[in-house]
């Protein structure tokens, strides 16, 4: 059995280094502490994955599986997912397959969480072109009562491209001004 409580899904190392460094300075404005969070990280091969994202659930769920299970082996009880578009095929496995001891840490349930304590029923969804365009995701929010909000396609275009400028570490955020 692992000393670790907490877990995350290795998606990359940029992905996943990003979430890891906001979650500890997010616990460092919480708790005041410098501290590291103690984190099991089960690396993927993303690339394998990314060859099926976003809608080949199939080829999808054999991938995962063996993660997800030996997750499960190493009693992992929260776990971390840094990409919204596997969190969509998560949903299903873990619909499928219930005997998981652990909970899955979901970023659109926790944003529903955060919109409905500050009293917000409408907004945007910015991200990929895909996620901003996903049906899965506007429904999600829709079934918890808040309207996810059309993007311009023009916006979107912009979005994007800023997107993929910061995840190649082009950090000339002039022009977007």
């Amino acid at each position: 059995m692992s000393r670790y409580t907490k877990g995350m899904l290795g998606l990359g190392v940029y992905s996943t280094m990003h979430y890891y460094q906001r979650i500890n300075e997010f616990t460092k404005l919480k708790t005041g502490k410098e501290d590291n969070v103690e984190f099991l990280i089960l690396n993927t091969n993303f690339r394998l994955i990314n060859q099926y994202l976003p809608d080949k659930f199939e080829q999808i769920r054999k991938y995962l599986l063996p993660y997800l299970d030996k997750i499960n082996e190493l009693g992992i009880e929260l776990l971390i997912v840094p990409n919204i578009t596997i969190h969509q095929h998560l949903d299903r496995i873990l619909k499928e397959k219930r005997d998981y001891n652990y909970k899955l840490s979901h970023p659109i349930l926790a944003t529903i969480e955060c919109l409905n304590k500050k009293g917000i029923n409408a907004i945007y969804v910015l991200g990929t072109m895909f996620t901003m365009n996903n049906v899965y995701i506007k429904q999600v929010f829709n079934d918890h009562n808040i309207e996810t909000l059309d993007v311009p396609n023009k916006v979107q275009e912009k979005v994007d491209e800023l997107r993929k400028q910061v995840y190649l570490g082009k950090n000339n955020y002039d022009q977007w001004h």
